[in-house]
């Protein structure tokens, strides 16, 4: 005679409540896009949709501590927020293949940095460090890529120039 939970032996004396389970299903729940104004560098989990709205091209750099190879993407959100991701040497190069002006894509799994120095940011509190295990996937709706508008204007009166900082927006 058999003993366990259920009659049949290839069972292993597995519980019923968890017997005669089919398929888990993947969470299909939409993705949650965080505002570029929302993040800071206590954030684990994020995802931003952006439109890139420069050119990005490889830049090569040289050193003391060596050579290397930079790509910096600037980034526009629906609500108007920008910020930079930046990356570096393979990672430039991989990114440089995906990243295309004028396009709208999913970004995550990137690193947001405080800026060390606001000169090469445009005065930017924050950045974004991208590394071979970020996400970027191009959006194609139609809808979302209409969302995010192609550029963005700080409109300013006149009078406010000469109080304006240089490079500062």
């Amino acid at each position: 005679s058999y003993g366990g939970y259920g009659a049949n032996p290839n069972q292993q004396n597995i519980p019923p409540q968890y017997s005669n389970r089919g398929a888990v299903m993947r969470n299909e729940a939409p993705l949650r896009i965080t505002p570029i104004s929302s993040l800071n560098p206590y954030m684990n989990r994020w995802t931003i949709r952006v439109r890139v709205t420069n050119q990005p091209a490889i830049r090569t750099w040289h050193n003391a501590r060596g050579d290397g190879k930079v790509l910096n993407v600037d980034l526009l959100d629906s609500e108007g927020g920008e910020i930079k991701a930046v990356c570096f040497n393979d990672t430039a190069e991989k990114f440089s293949q995906v990243f295309q002006g004028g396009r709208v894509y999913d970004i995550s799994k990137g690193a947001v940095c405080q800026v060390k120095n606001k000169k090469y940011s445009g005065g930017a509190e924050f950045e974004i460090r991208l590394d071979n295990t970020s996400l970027v996937d191009e959006v194609t709706d139609p809808q979302a890529v209409a969302s995010i508008k192609k550029i963005h204007y700080n409109f300013q009166k006149i009078a406010s120039i000469e109080d304006a900082m240089v490079g500062g927006m």
